[in-house]
């Protein structure tokens, strides 16, 4: 039975097929969506459709038609330094969001100020506690920069966009304000 259902399953995805259509406004000849369907599904005749599966580079929301799989951009091709630059924000921004998912700020500076009491009290356990978050924060702190190393030493717009970062990989420690205040010592 799982012969069968897998046979039929491989002859249903080599003959099912959907692409890229470009919905396009027939005044102003701008796309103003992409949309996945199948070649044998009915359009709306209020649109210009296009398939655009093979297009390189796939046109966007906003693009001039010129003519079937032609088509314009009215913004600029960016530049490596402002790719670089907003790749650089980016993976700030992301950092920042991830390390917030798990502490808002006020929790980190919380942490940070019990750090410094604890190193100054003596309060050996507690700063032990603490020292995990310091350096699971670091850790990131250093992807980032190398991240952003990675982005200024790029020398052209394909290597820059072939940049990619997952912060997923740095397991919060799960310590938590009421555990440190918890430790005396």
């Amino acid at each position: 039975m799982k012969k069968i259902l897998a046979i039929l399953l491989l002859a249903f995805a080599t003959t099912a097929k959907a692409d890229l259509y470009a919905q396009i406004d027939t005044n102003t000849d701008l796309v103003l969506n992409l949309v996945i369907a199948d070649p044998s599904d009915t359009f709306s005749s209020s649109y210009t459709w296009d398939d655009v599966t093979n297009v390189n580079p796939q046109p966007q929301d906003g693009w001039t038609y010129v003519s079937p799989g032609v088509y314009t951009s009215s913004a600029p091709p960016p530049t490596l330094a402002s790719q670089q630059a907003l790749m650089s924000s980016q993976v700030s921004a992301d950092a920042e969001a991830y390390v917030t998912s798990y502490y808002d700020l006020f929790t980190l500076q919380s942490f940070f100020m019990l750090q410094q009491n604890a190193t100054a009290t003596g309060k050996t356990n507690r700063a032990a506690y603490i020292a995990p978050l310091a350096s699971w924060f670091l850790s990131i702190v250093a992807y980032t920069a190398s991240i952003q190393a990675s982005i200024a030493a790029a020398s052209d717009l394909t290597t820059v966009n072939a940049i990619t970062w997952n912060f997923s990989t740095y397991a919060s420690p799960g310590i938590t304000l009421v555990g440190a205040l918890a430790i005396s010592n």
